[in-house]
């Protein structure tokens, strides 16, 4: 996967941490802070969606975390007015 062997198990680790901590996020109540006893991922296909791709360039290696779901970019950024 990458010319810098000994970094992919760091890399890898990290991206599937990311991916489970943001599913553990998903699922709690409330949103920004603000409690309510609404989940963000009421049905289960945005934190089911979520992937990364890693690349290895010449520079270093890249993550690029993923979802399956259109609005996964809203609910990270949110929108405007």
């Amino acid at each position: 996967m990458s010319r810098f062997p000994n970094i992919n198990k760091v890399v890898e680790d990290f991206a599937k941490d990311t991916v489970r901590l943001s599913r553990r996020n998903l699922n709690l109540n409330g949103f920004a802070g603000k409690k309510s006893n609404r989940k963000t991922n009421s049905s289960g296909r945005l934190s089911k969606g979520l992937g990364y791709k890693i690349q290895d360039t010449n520079s270093g290696v890249i993550i690029t975390f993923t979802s399956k779901q259109d609005y996964a970019r809203f609910v990270e950024e949110g929108r405007k007015k």
